[in-house]
């Protein structure tokens, strides 16, 4: 069977589980987006605050996925088997760059610009929204495209957690591998002749 005739004689599984990737990561983008900015902007007003948020986020980073859900399954409220517990490895991993660019984008800000805000009269927060995040948001654009990848990459990790949580997907796959071996045994050994083999194909 090549990749090909896989994809069409299992296309709804393979677009059901498209559908989760994409609505998982998108979630997980929104909700380290929700939380990475904020922070990248304590960061960058508050520098001595701020580095131990980019040293955990450092270190979140360094930890391996699977690591990772084992310290979360057995926390009560986070852990388990499923989506939960994948959203939040995942806004966790996306946390790092999210942070660091949307603090290094305001840093970067040209000191004139932000007198010239003073000058006319804005408040901290007018100049936060009116000046200095404009000129940072490509910076912020550019953590939040790397945050989405990593997420993508780590994503493939939680089919395992999948298979755990309903064993029933986990037997399903089982026996259609089981299946698929057994059809071609008997196409290749017997010359179509299903003796020897557990299942007529």
């Amino acid at each position: 069977m090549t990749l090909i005739d896989f994809w069409r004689s299992h296309a709804a599984e393979v677009m059901t589980l498209l559908s989760q990737h994409v609505k998982l990561v998108c979630l997980s983008t929104a909700i380290a987006t929700c939380i990475g900015v904020p922070l990248g902007i304590f960061a960058a007003r508050n520098p001595r605050s701020g580095a131990p948020l980019v040293w955990l986020a450092n270190v979140a980073q360094t930890i391996p996925s699977l690591a990772m859900f084992g310290f979360l399954l057995p926390l009560p409220f986070i852990g388990g088997l499923g989506a939960r517990v994948a959203t939040i490895v995942l806004v966790l991993y996306a946390l790092l760059p999210i942070i660091r660019t949307t603090s290094a984008g305001l840093l970067a800000v040209d000191p004139a610009l932000l007198e010239a805000g003073t000058a006319l009269g804005m408040t901290p927060r007018q100049r936060l929204l009116i000046v200095e995040l404009p000129l940072a948001l490509p910076s912020i654009v550019a953590g939040i495209r790397v945050a989405a990848v990593i997420e993508l990459l780590d994503r493939s990790l939680d089919l395992r957690l999948e298979l755990r949580a309903d064993p029933r997907l986990a037997v399903d796959h089982a026996r259609d591998r089981l299946q698929a071996d057994a059809c071609e045994c008997c196409d290749v050994e017997h010359r179509g002749t299903p003796r020897g083999c557990w299942r007529v194909c």
